[in-house]
């Protein structure tokens, strides 16, 4: 549906203008490498991409592209997340599949089974961090997207996934950040 495409912004002058991204490629920090699966690249949804969209958080920046008429495949967050987008978006609940806190699922990609994890952002009500786990044992790759979130070391080694990663015992092969304040402006 091309008006999932669309996103209308304000430029400086206060004129509105269309972003059109259906001609747009999703950029590769939307994609987990080794899966289908694509976090907060809602504007670039395609089913012939995928149908696994995982959303970190009810923020405009993040579920751009979701509008009433979605039909590009399941999102998957939190429960307060998937409340928020039913309610405020008007998104039909069968769109929405959201996800328990601390407890690993296992979602299909490509035919191969990845686990997920949601871990508290520590951001805003119902924000995560994904962690996928992608392969067997031995060749198991650890992925951590982590869109907003608030670093608190004490909070975050409250949340059981995390601990192997602090002490050392597994280390992650990949981490996705939202890097929208490391422009110095922002300091």
């Amino acid at each position: 549906d091309r008006r999932q495409c669309q996103l209308w912004i304000r430029d400086s002058w206060g004129n509105r203008t269309r972003i059109d991204y259906s001609k747009r490629a999703c950029p590769a920090y939307k994609k987990i490498p080794g899966t289908d699966f694509v976090c907060d690249g809602f504007q670039y949804a395609r089913t012939a991409m995928t149908q696994n969209h995982f959303l970190t958080h009810f923020h405009s920046d993040h579920y751009g592209g979701i509008t009433k008429a979605w039909n590009s495949g399941t999102i998957y967050c939190s429960v307060a997340t998937a409340n928020l987008v039913n309610q405020q978006l008007g998104i039909d609940r069968k769109w929405l599949h959201p996800l328990p806190m601390l407890t690993p699922v296992v979602i299909e990609s490509r035919g191969k089974p990845v686990t997920v994890t949601l871990l508290d952002a520590n951001h805003c009500p119902g924000a995560v961090m994904f962690l996928f786990e992608i392969g067997s044992n031995k060749s198991k790759k650890h992925i951590l997207h982590v869109g907003d979130f608030r670093w608190n070391r004490e909070f975050m080694m409250t949340q059981a996934p995390l601990r192997p990663f602090a002490r050392g015992e597994v280390l992650l092969d990949e981490i996705f950040f939202d890097t929208t304040y490391c422009d110095p402006k922002y300091t």
